[in-house]
């Protein structure tokens, strides 16, 4: 079967997934406020892939996998199609070109940027965890209005759901505050929601691999840090800070 056929299939089964999906009713779900929200998401999935939006394969991965959302919803009723539409999915998923280790690590800390100024911005303040302890804003929430779909602080850290995104991160002291830190398993659950962009990170001996020749080449690096868990950085961005630092004296 090809790809343009294996689209079709999909879309068909899908199709019946929000069939399903409306016959349930009154049960409050994480990620959705309610399945007729799971069922809209279908929806527009279906229509994405009919305009050729192939990011959404990301979205549909992490609906339809095993233990998500779609099983405590729907339990046996949509148990067999669920996991037809999760394998075709992953079938579609990998006749995509991946992205290399350096892209994701960029894309990483670009989301994280971009959830951290939203949210700074929406609240008028400079540090996010403090506006938190504060009682400034709730542990949990969302923003859907500027693209957030779901927050949640935890410890030093906070977690970011975006509609085709999903980052989790933790502020690093080194010794300012920062949010462009990583490390392999941050990186790991990253590429698991864009499992089409960096399907070849979706094993983590890849993910391994790649980042310690990142390391060997002095590309990342892991400074020194304060009071928070140990974080690489991206070497370019460490030298920035320090060289600005420098000119301000």
């Amino acid at each position: 079967m090809n790809k343009n056929l294996k689209i079709e299939r999909l879309i068909y089964l899908l199709e019946k997934a929000e069939i399903i999906a409306g016959n349930f009713s009154g049960e409050y779900l994480h990620h959705y406020h309610s399945p007729k929200e799971f069922k809209d998401e279908i929806r527009l999935s279906i229509t994405n892939l009919k305009n050729n939006d192939f990011e959404e394969l990301n979205d549909i991965y992490n609906s339809f996998q095993k233990d998500s959302e779609w099983y405590d919803l729907t339990k046996i009723a949509g148990e067999e199609i669920g996991n037809n539409i999760f394998s075709l999915t992953t079938e579609l998923i990998n006749e995509f070109e991946s992205g290399n280790i350096l892209e994701l690590i960029k894309d990483f800390t670009s989301t994280v940027n971009k959830g951290v100024q939203i949210i700074k911005t929406k609240y008028g303040v400079s540090d996010l965890l403090k506006g938190w302890h504060s009682g400034l804003y709730e542990q949990t929430g969302k923003l859907k209005d500027l693209g957030i779909e779901f927050y949640a602080f935890h410890g030093c850290g906070l977690a970011l759901h975006f509609r085709n995104k999903k980052v989790d991160f933790d502020f690093a002291y080194v010794p300012e505050q920062r949010h462009d830190g990583f490390d392999l398993w941050r990186l790991h659950g990253f590429a698991q929601g864009q499992p089409k962009k960096y399907n070849k990170y979706l094993d983590k001996n890849n993910l391994e691999k790649d980042f310690k020749g990142l390391l060997k080449k002095e590309i990342i690096c892991l400074p020194s840090q304060d009071n928070s868990p140990e974080q690489y950085f991206l070497t370019s961005e460490i030298r920035k800070t320090l060289e600005m630092k420098n000119t301000n004296r």
